[in-house]
């Protein structure tokens, strides 16, 4: 005769033990024992027990496989503990779209150069020459040499007190401002005394610079001042477009002029060289005469520039 025996257990667990609450009672599972004594589980009805080692503490649990070990670099007493770069990689000038920022193809922005870095430009294919230096962050060093006067002083000695007043431009851009989109710069040049202020806005692929300026007389009753904008445009790294825009007004004493002029120009970018190609008009009138119209003159021009 074989005798059914319907056992249910009530254990006080849930049947998560990851999630166990103490104080709980759920189910676990029903088993059927026959006359044979041979055990088998029913359907389940409910979920699993929990593993063994839920009920028997001993035994202990599988451990966490360790990571492996990083080996440890070992350094001489004294030694940095990251080797400085090399002064021929410190010292490089990678050429982006920064590239460039402290002037417009033929005005200075409220940039300056990069502290330590030398930028030499050849503007009007060399006859307007000179080189900027970062001293600092802020601060940025120029000279420039009208070309034609300075061969004609070699050749006529004569000329060189007047090409030391006239045809050397000593100049020094301080940066007093450096935000997010914005920078402000004062500019002075010496023997010609003149002073600028200018300002650059600069958002994304876009940058503006609007300077004034003025120059006292020098020896003579000539003075003058000026207003000038630039806008431009990165195409990419390599490719800039300008627009530029001034206009100057001269004083000599007895009448004053206005020039004017505008001009449109791409640079180009190769490594630590660049070039600029502009054409425009130049256009000269007499301030007090409302009938004339003035001259134009056509503008074309070819600068240089290589940076350090």
């Amino acid at each position: 005769m074989t005798t059914i025996t319907l056992i249910t257990l009530m254990l006080t667990t849930t049947p998560n033990p990851q999630a166990a609450v103490p104080g709980t009672c759920g189910p676990v599972t029903i088993y059927i024992v026959d006359g044979s004594c041979a055990a088998r589980p029913a359907a389940p009805r409910y979920n699993r027990l929990p593993p063994a080692r839920y009920f028997n503490p001993a035994i202990p649990p599988v451990p966490a496989a360790k990571p492996p070990a990083v080996p440890q670099v070992r350094r001489d007493p004294g030694e940095p503990a990251v080797p400085a770069a090399p002064a021929f990689l410190t010292n490089r000038h990678v050429p982006g779209v920064e590239y460039g920022m402290h002037t417009t193809t033929l005005f200075p922005t409220a940039e300056t150069v990069d502290k330590g870095h030398a930028y030499y430009d050849f503007q009007f294919l060399g006859l307007y020459s000179g080189v900027q230096y970062g001293m600092t962050e802020n601060l940025e060093l120029g000279v420039k040499v009208i070309v034609p006067f300075a061969i004609a002083t070699a050749i006529e000695h004569d000329l060189l007190e007047p090409f030391l007043k006239y045809g050397v431009h000593v100049s020094a851009k301080y940066r007093f401002y450096k935000g997010e989109h914005l920078s402000l710069s004062a500019r002075v040049s010496l023997p010609l005394p003149s002073a600028e202020l200018i300002g650059t806005l600069k958002y994304g692929r876009f940058d503006v610079t609007g300077a004034v300026g003025i120059m006292l007389p020098l020896e003579t009753d000539v003075a003058m001042t000026w207003t000038r904008a630039t806008a431009r445009f990165r195409i990419s790294p390599e490719l800039h477009l300008f627009a530029e825009y001034a206009a100057m007004r001269l004083f000599d004493g007895y009448s004053e002029s206005v020039t004017s002029m505008a001009t449109v120009a791409l640079r180009r970018i190769k490594g630590r060289f660049s070039y600029d190609l502009g054409f425009g008009a130049m256009k000269m009138a007499e301030a007090d005469d409302e009938y004339d119209d003035g001259v134009d003159i056509p503008i074309v021009y070819i600068n240089f520039g290589y940076a350090l």
